[in-house]
């Protein structure tokens, strides 16, 4: 057996003792996880001696417990085989907890809304919500046609309520984002806790296992009190979800955002924890710098909190505008990925949102979920506090305005007299934005924020085959390795192109075919 990695030394006081804290510091082992008849050797001295007996075998071992995870675990499970699924968090969900807002074509709930949808109205929208995807490839084609499963399982089989379909233009011309919503929770709480014996919480994956090329299982840590061991696997699959929080990642996919403010819009673990599992296995990757940027939040600015994310619920009844002075889009892409590039063809890549009192001084900026660094427990502040703050600005006059951006005044005056119009007729002769989102700003105090983009997600990553199964560099699948969620960017293709928003059904869809075609090749093995 080859190990990928060097292995520290190991200080187990004896064996069984270390399996018996080990899993009892589990709160218990998963309840289809097989102990090995194996025993770990006791500590010889031997800094250079590996361990050569798991903790637990399994058909399949999921590492991650967001939707792809637990998606592939329940799938598995239901199909017989034996799951144990690795969490270095103290709670399972992920960002998943965070995307109520799912992507999907032809749902019954669209037709009683009066809706119309399908597989080939989507496909013909794909290229153009996506920039440039491909609706042809085999992934997409699936997620088209299979999108509506997603939320019938959410919501039959787990319970869930459907709370409405909205309209999201990173999602096409169509209403087809759904939210979903069980008891005021997210419903992937449920599917965690029906998994509950099969998780084992702060575990982290720390090394692939390999024998004569074939991935075995996986090293772990027990972040808790630093022990080591190894799970034997006939199946992997890695859903470690994103690496927005890992900078480096980040800006080697992006370099031409490194010199820009770039803030945190997803969860605290997201730091790519699996590129180096699936670098080690020699996986290839697809669609580099599609990563899902916003340009619709504040900076936090709260002590430590400096790249932390605040949104802007009411932003796309604000009026975002550039150095000029001139609008750049409709407000209601702020809500997507397309006016990242508005932003970085800016002048001096700047954006600027303008919020008539009627909308700015009612509205609570939202601190979102994810966001655990801090113990305030409060999701909303006061629009006040970020004037206070100096996070937001308040203006007299339009002069007032311009000389304090350094914006060009006269373009300034001709961009509030056409919204104006517009305001007045409901009518968006410029970018068509909806009437009820068009508010005057009047002779009132005009506020001001400064937009700055925010890392969301990344719409590329492990290269898939039609079954989820990693693809290395020559092009072949890794034998005992599948991938599924953000880990692949969400589909395992480049087809997805520049990415769709509510992009969690891909996560689901590709951990639900991971799960199914690991456990089938486990028990066929």
């Amino acid at each position: 057996m080859a190990w990928l990695t060097k292995r520290p030394a190991q200080s187990y006081a004896g064996t069984m003792l270390w399996i018996l804290a080990s899993l009892l510091s589990c709160g218990a082992p998963p309840e289809n996880a097989v102990d090995d008849t194996g025993t770990l050797p006791v500590d010889s001295g031997d800094s250079g001696r590996a361990i050569d007996s798991p903790i637990a075998t399994v058909d399949v071992l999921i590492i991650g417990s967001g939707p792809a995870g637990l998606s592939a675990a329940w799938e598995a499970r239901a199909a017989g085989a034996s799951v144990l699924v690795l969490e270095r968090d103290e709670f399972p969900g992920g960002a998943g907890f965070m995307a109520s807002n799912l992507f999907a074509v032809g749902t019954r709930h669209q037709e009683v809304m009066g809706i119309e949808d399908s597989t080939e109205i989507a496909a013909a929208e794909w290229p153009l919500f996506t920039q440039g995807g491909d609706a042809s490839d085999p992934w997409v084609q699936r997620l088209l046609e299979e999108s509506s499963t997603i939320i019938d399982w959410l919501v039959d089989e787990i319970g869930s309520e459907l709370l409405g379909v909205q309209h999201d233009p990173s999602a096409g011309f169509t209403p087809r984002i759904h939210t979903v919503s069980l008891d005021l929770n997210h419903p992937l709480h449920e599917v965690a806790d029906s998994l509950e014996k099969e998780i084992w919480l702060f575990h982290e994956a720390t090394a692939l296992v390999l024998e004569s090329g074939r991935v075995v299982g996986s090293q772990f840590e027990d972040l808790r009190n630093g022990e080591e061991g190894w799970i034997q696997a006939d199946q992997t699959i890695i859903a470690t979800g994103g690496f927005a929080r890992n900078d480096d990642a980040l800006f080697e996919d992006r370099p031409e955002i490194q010199e820009l403010l770039v803030l945190y819009e997803t969860h605290h673990q997201s730091n790519g924890g699996g590129i180096a599992l699936l670098d080690e296995a020699n996986a290839s990757t697809q669609n580099s710098g599609s990563f899902g940027l916003y340009a619709h939040s504040i900076q936090d600015w709260r002590i430590g909190m400096e790249r932390e994310a605040l949104w802007l619920p009411s932003i796309r009844q604000s009026l975002i505008v550039d150095l000029n002075g001139k609008r750049v889009a409709s407000e209601l892409e702020a809500h997507g990925f397309a006016l990242q590039d508005a932003l970085l063809k800016a002048p001096e890549q700047r954006l600027f949102a303008l919020f008539p009192s009627a909308v700015w001084v009612p509205q609570k900026i939202v601190i979102p979920h994810y966001n655990l660094s801090t113990d305030d427990t409060n999701s909303l502040i006061d629009s006040k506090e970020a004037v206070d703050a100096g996070a937001a600005f308040d203006h007299f006059s339009l002069a007032e305005l311009a000389e304090f951006w350094g914006m060009d005044l006269s373009q300034l005056e001709t961009t509030i007299s056409t919204y104006e119009t517009a305001s007045a007729s409901g009518q968006d002769l410029e970018f068509g934005k909806a009437p009820q989102d068009l508010v005057p700003f009047g002779s009132d105090t005009i506020f001001s924020v400064e937009l700055h983009l925010g890392a969301a997600k990344a719409f590329g990553g492990a290269e898939l085959d039609s079954q989820a199964r990693v693809i290395n560099q020559n092009g072949d699948a890794i034998e005992g390795l599948w991938a599924a969620g953000e880990a692949a960017g969400m589909l395992g293709t480049p087809a997805v192109g520049s990415g769709f928003s509510g992009s969690v059904t891909g996560c689901y869809l590709t951990g639900k075919v991971a799960g199914q075609n690991a456990a089938a090749q486990a028990l066929a093995d």
